[in-house]
């Protein structure tokens, strides 16, 4: 409906099946949970589908429906949920590794369909799966759990004897930063962070809004969900980069939420997988797609939002941009502070793109090369043997972070002007004290693990939306043009790739705007995504 979110169950797709074919094809349904619904142990059952476990099949009368109503097939029965565990998947004849995606050593109810000729418990319990059989794993409604950040004492204890004891280099010759981060001001703020920063206080500042947990696909994912309460607000998630963290987008949120404006939003800031309070993070092989599919679940099937707007920075424009690329039906606008995605500017960019008041560009995109090439190089060739040294030294993590914050932001080299000590040590003691620099570093080589060119950037694994004819996201797309962003293309460059409907250059700002100019980007999502909410 127009001007309104129509809250969602979750759906059951072709994606959640284990073996065979959908029994009705493309079609979905809704599900519901129930508290004790099973197949009957003493007889056979005659007919397309029966229920084992904690669920029960609910239509929506917007569904595709079967000839006979899916109810009116279900066979209900109270007992004992039967619990699939690693060793039962084993019997039916699933592989550990196929029942690792499933369940947990834990046994886990999980609701299974079995569709045949004839199904019975019996069936189920001693036969394996045959092609006569056709087997579905319904998902697990995922409840987000109420998350408060709470570090112990003995960490942040540790932390400070650490800092104290820091094993400092030599470091001459090196007072305009020209061979990285100079000393002093590195022994400064290492200082501060030991004697004076109150992590307890920061602590409570993240507390202070509503955040969750969740498991998704086995992906562990934090996040903050603030309500507006208003009934036509436009669902948004904010997605960070590196070394960001979500505290990043707090400025965002403040200003999007004050009752001053007719455009209210339901704001999503979720933490990365393997960063910070999204951890720890196990499985790999997680690059931009599979992250793009977990914010879906995320948005859709947790927390009900039928359609939804995206935001990014970083490399959480890259996310931002599968969300605009693969799913279109979900996604209606994604903007973004930076269109991080490299293919675009070596294949893409003409010199004639540049308009004579874009010049500038051209500048800026030559200085900004040499700030961008050594994290790049390491993190998507050998981010684990890095992850070494800079776990074991929350100077090195710090010194690792905030020489990209100095660097990329327009803060003409005071990188403390616009936040403060308190912001960059707390930037750096989410990352320590979650023990996440090392996981955190690991995206770039599930995504640009291909190796890095001459040109100094990370060739990209295949990716469907460099390779799409145009515009490769075809939902409206805005972008904030930032005057120090390290990585930029001209407007008819980008009118090539997307579908370009807001086009901003901003008068300050770098790389890290949503902390740099708050103020300037929740204007920008009002007025772009507020045009645009109609198509919710």
């Amino acid at each position: 409906m127009a001007g309104s979110t129509r809250r969602i169950r979750p759906l059951l797709s072709q994606s959640t099946m284990i073996s065979g074919r959908h029994p009705f094809g493309d079609r979905t349904w809704g599900i519901r949970e129930v508290t004790a619904l099973h197949l009957p142990k003493s007889r056979d059952v005659d007919g397309s589908r029966a229920v084992l476990g904690r669920w029960w099949v609910d239509l929506e009368e917007s569904s595709p429906r079967p000839q006979q109503r899916q109810q009116d097939r279900i066979v209900q029965h109270s007992g004992t949920t039967l619990s699939v565990t690693p060793d039962l998947c084993r019997k039916f004849g699933f592989s550990a590794t196929r029942c690792g995606d499933l369940v947990s050593e834990n046994a886990l109810p999980i609701s299974l369909f079995l569709t045949g000729k004839y199904a019975s418990t019996k069936t189920i319990l001693a036969s394996p799966i045959t092609s006569e059989y056709y087997w579905l794993a319904l998902r697990r409604v995922m409840e987000p759990e109420k998350f408060s950040i709470h570090i112990p004492d003995e960490r942040i204890d540790d932390l400070r004897q650490r800092l104290r004891a820091t094993n400092w280099p030599g470091d001459f010759g090196n007072s305009d930063w020209d061979y990285g981060v100079e000393q002093g001001w590195l022994r400064d703020m290492v200082s501060y962070w030991a004697d004076d920063f109150d992590w307890r206080a920061a602590e409570a500042r993240m507390n202070a809004y509503d955040q969750f947990r969740v498991e998704i696909d086995g992906v562990l994912i934090h996040f903050m969900h603030i309500r507006s309460g208003r009934p036509n607000a436009i669902p948004l998630i904010l997605t960070h980069g590196w070394p960001w963290t979500f505290w990043d987008w707090r400025g965002v949120v403040e200003e999007l939420t004050r009752d001053n404006d007719d455009v209210a939003f339901d704001i999503v800031v979720p933490s990365l997988p393997g960063y910070g309070f999204s951890s720890p993070l196990r499985t790999p092989g997680l690059d931009i797609r599979g992250i793009g599919r977990l914010w879906v679940k995320l948005m859709t099937e947790v927390l009900g939002y039928e359609r939804f707007a995206a935001a990014g920075g970083d490399l959480g424009s890259a996310i931002t941009a599968e969300l605009g690329h693969a799913y279109p039906e979900r996604v209606f606008a994604v903007h973004f502070c930076i269109l991080l995605l490299p293919e675009f500017h070596y294949k893409d960019v003409r010199q004639e793109d540049y308009a004579p008041d874009e010049k500038w560009m051209i500048a800026r995109n030559r200085e900004a090369v040499p700030l961008i090439t050594a994290h790049r190089v390491l993190h998507s060739t050998e981010p684990q043997t890095i992850s070494y040294a800079l776990a074991d030294s929350p100077v090195g993590t710090a010194a690792w972070i905030w020489a990209r914050r100095r660097a990329w932001s327009d803060s003409n080299s005071d990188v403390m002007s616009y936040r403060g000590r308190d912001f960059l040590c707390s930037l750096a003691s989410v990352y320590w004290l979650t023990n996440t620099i090392g996981s955190s570093l690991r995206l770039y080589k599930e995504q640009y693990g291909g190796g890095v060119r001459a040109t100094g950037m990370p060739a990209p694994t295949e990716w469907s939306l460099l390779r799409q004819d145009t515009p490769s996201i075809p939902v409206p797309t805005g972008v904030a043009v930032a005057p120090k962003e390290v990585a930029l293309m001209p407007r008819a460059a980008v009118e090539r790739r997307v579908n370009l409907a807001r086009w901003t250059v901003l008068p300050r700002g770098g790389h890290f705007l949503p902390s740099e100019a708050p103020d300037l980007l929740a204007q920008e999502y009002r007025a772009f995504f507020g045009e645009h909410r109609l198509s919710i």
